[in-house]
């Protein structure tokens, strides 16, 4: 399985902390968030990674990943010109994933390393032992407050417990009207090598991206959206307050800490 971290972005929601480095190089716990989630997934087993970040600030991620070697992974770098999107960043790992697998993680979403490395082994067994490929596209999900809702991806349920849809911020009247479940799709995602035939088809919403919701919409239209829950959380450090909660969370509860 190889494994892509979306370090792109402006960092706009956490200014001014970012008005002279990029959100990937401030601290969360004793590592930059960066190198941080490259050691969850070396953590979890996932080596070969691909690393896509925007052009103002890729000078500074290389410098302090490298090649990775010091970290025992091996780590690819690519420049998404433009944040035009979740989706449009793995759209340019096309090349480097080929016909494996693909773990999704995003920069500033941050999970239980015991819990990620149990997240990834519930995937790796459901890899199809002749193809070596997922059967479906997997989606990772976390019960939130309803007043989160209408800030993050939603998906939508049918009488089986299966995923039809995933409406990306919904408004409360929507909520509403369709009975939506106050679960949210978190920033950890994993496909098949043919998720990029979906991103292929994909338009520009509303505000000009690809939406990675989009993507796990196709898939679910198909019933061929699975999902997990996760117990231990997961925190979104994209804000002011959730950077704070966040590193406030590894200073309170070392067993968040990942080791080096």
């Amino acid at each position: 399985m190889k494994g892509i971290l979306l370090a792109g972005g402006s960092g706009s929601r956490l200014y001014p902390l970012t008005k002279g480095i990029n959100k990937q190089l401030l601290p969360v716990g004793k590592f930059p968030m960066a190198l941080r989630q490259i050691l969850l997934f070396r953590s979890a087993g996932i080596t070969d990674i691909m690393v896509i970040t925007g052009k103002d600030h890729a000078g500074d991620i290389i410098n302090l990943l490298g090649s990775g070697e010091e970290y025992g992974v091996n780590i690819t770098y690519k420049v998404q010109n433009n944040p035009a999107g979740i989706a449009h960043g793995l759209g340019l790992a096309k090349n480097f994933v080929g016909k494996d697998n693909v773990c999704l993680l995003l920069g500033d979403n941050f999970f239980h390393p015991a819990e990620f490395k149990t997240i990834i082994t519930n995937v790796n067994n459901r890899i199809n032992s002749s193809t070596k490929l997922l059967k479906t596209a997997i989606v990772v999900l976390q019960r939130i407050p309803i007043k989160q809702m209408t800030k993050v991806g939603i998906p939508v349920f049918d009488e089986d417990n299966r995923i039809i849809e995933v409406v990306e911020k919904p408004t409360k009247s929507v909520i509403k009207t369709d009975g939506l479940k106050p679960y949210c799709v978190t920033g950890l995602y994993f496909y098949p090598s043919n998720v990029f035939n979906y991103i292929k088809t994909l338009t520009p919403s509303a505000r000009g991206e690809l939406e990675i919701s989009d993507v796990n919409s196709k898939y679910a239209y198909n019933y061929n959206l699975e999902h997990i829950f996760i117990s231990q959380g997961w925190h979104d450090a994209g804000t002011i307050q959730s950077y704070s909660d966040v590193n406030q969370l590894l200073r309170t509860r070392p067993d968040w800490e990942i080791d080096e």
